[in-house]
């Protein structure tokens, strides 16, 4: 089965960061964008959680003209404290060879966006708005 993943320190401690993966797709703001974006509100099944450790969930793909499923999506969260209030959180995309294939071998940048998108909003929900936290800036001013 392909698969790509990567690695981020998110700095918040492990409940937090592995309360929130485990809930996103529970929230409202998946539902309304699913809806918006696919039509449809997937059926995201949890294949395997060991508390604050490793969370694993799998959805079948979707022909989005046909409206059949084949193959499938696999994505896991592996989490590791980093001293007492950082989360090292590994995420790994798998996905089916049919997907492979219908895909015309895209699936693997979209299985990238889905963890760069997911370490973004971890990146978010660990932002302080502390008005004493200067803002970074990438560049001259």
């Amino acid at each position: 089965m392909p698969s790509v993943s990567a690695t981020v320190a998110i700095p918040l401690p492990v409940p937090v960061v592995y309360r929130y993966l485990q809930e996103r797709y529970d929230r409202e703001a998946h539902r309304t964008t699913s809806m918006a974006t696919k039509g449809y509100v997937p059926t995201i099944t949890t294949v395997e959680t060991v508390q604050g450790r490793r969370l694993c969930f799998r959805v079948k793909g979707r022909d989005p003209l046909l409206r059949v499923f084949y193959g499938g999506w696999q994505w896991e969260y592996d989490l590791q404290a980093v001293g007492d209030r950082a989360t090292q959180v590994t995420i790994r995309y798998c996905w089916s060879w049919v997907m492979s294939l219908l895909s015309a071998w895209a699936i693997r940048h979209q299985a990238c966006n889905e963890i760069v998108e997911t370490a973004m909003a971890l990146d978010a929900l660990a932002w302080d708005e502390s008005p004493n936290k200067p803002l970074q800036q990438s560049g001259p001013a």
